[in-house]
């Protein structure tokens, strides 16, 4: 039975790129700047995928950890969050970014 997962664009990636550890209040310039630069790969690779939305909504359902959906841990932390104080029927900002980004990524409409 296949599931969207098959058709997720990181397939054949190496899973231990998608944990990478937000960098703690002392890290160097260079750690900050490794990890900016693995999420903007990330969320490259994201943003053209064809099942984005099910990834994030799977990550969100399950507090799945790492980068999902397009998001980091932190950020779908926060719609968690948001969602909890205004209830799971409240449109979230970051959500609908971030889904509207992927659409236009996949439309060609964004580097």
């Amino acid at each position: 039975m296949s599931t969207w997962r098959d058709s997720a664009r990181c397939i054949g990636t190496d899973p231990e790129m998608w944990f990478v550890a937000t960098p703690g209040q002392r890290a160097s310039n260079r750690d900050r700047e490794d990890h900016a630069a693995s999420v903007l790969l990330m969320r490259a690779i994201c943003a053209a995928c064809p099942v984005i939305a099910p990834c994030l909504e799977e990550a969100l359902r399950r507090d799945e950890h790492g980068f999902w959906g397009g998001l980091t841990e932190a950020e779908r932390a926060q719609i968690r969050g948001r969602k909890a104080r205004v209830g799971n029927k409240a449109a979230d900002p970051l959500l609908e970014q971030a889904m509207a980004e992927a659409r236009e990524a996949r439309r060609g409409r964004v580097a």
